[in-house]
């Protein structure tokens, strides 16, 4: 069995397990054979573009994560095994808190020492961030306007666009960004 067929496998059958469907339930929401998902869940054949994009949007995913290395579920990452970023000469750091999430999917906690600007490029096409400050004052500059956001507010927005932050304080500013990308019709 290829490694793609062996990811394959593995992944539609825990998702369709999670989501407590039958082989038959998820054919019919594909709107395919029965037998082709179980032969994808076995390894077996040779699964056209088609019936994986007819499962992937069944599912609400990409292809790429039907297709991707299998997880585990559960995982313990020690401090030091957690990717963490600097940038502006250590004033600002950036720790993933999904180390190897799906495509375009992002959650990271951002600690920004005080009259610190960040400029982010445009996520993906219709993705949306969700930014939460923890301790601290952040403004964001996004869609042409500027908004304060407090400790304990939560400011969603269009990330497909250029967006700044910018810590206006002395203090450490610390925030937790969910970056999500555009749902799947």
């Amino acid at each position: 069995m290829t490694d793609l067929a062996h990811n394959l496998a593995h992944n539609l059958t825990a998702l369709r397990k999670q989501r407590q469907l039958s082989q038959a339930q998820l054919a019919g929401l594909a709107e395919i054979p029965r037998s082709t998902i179980t032969h994808m869940e076995s390894g077996a054949g040779n699964p056209s573009l088609s019936n994986l994009a007819r499962v992937a949007s069944a599912l609400k995913l990409s292809i790429e994560d039907l297709l991707a290395r299998p997880r585990n579920e559960i995982r313990l990452l020690g401090k030091d095994q957690v990717p963490t970023r600097e940038q502006s000469d250590g004033a600002v750091k950036l720790v993933r808190l999904l180390p190897d999430p799906p495509r375009d999917l992002r959650f990271d906690r951002l600690e920004m020492a005080g009259s610190t600007v960040v400029k982010s490029r445009p996520h993906a096409r219709g993705t949306v961030e969700y930014l939460h400050v923890v301790r601290g004052q952040l403004q964001v500059t996004v869609a042409g306007g500027d908004y304060p956001v407090a400790s304990g507010e939560v400011l969603q927005f269009p990330a497909d666009q250029p967006h700044v932050y910018r810590n206006p304080k002395s203090l450490t500013v610390v925030a937790v960004s969910l970056v999500l990308p555009r749902p799947f019709d």
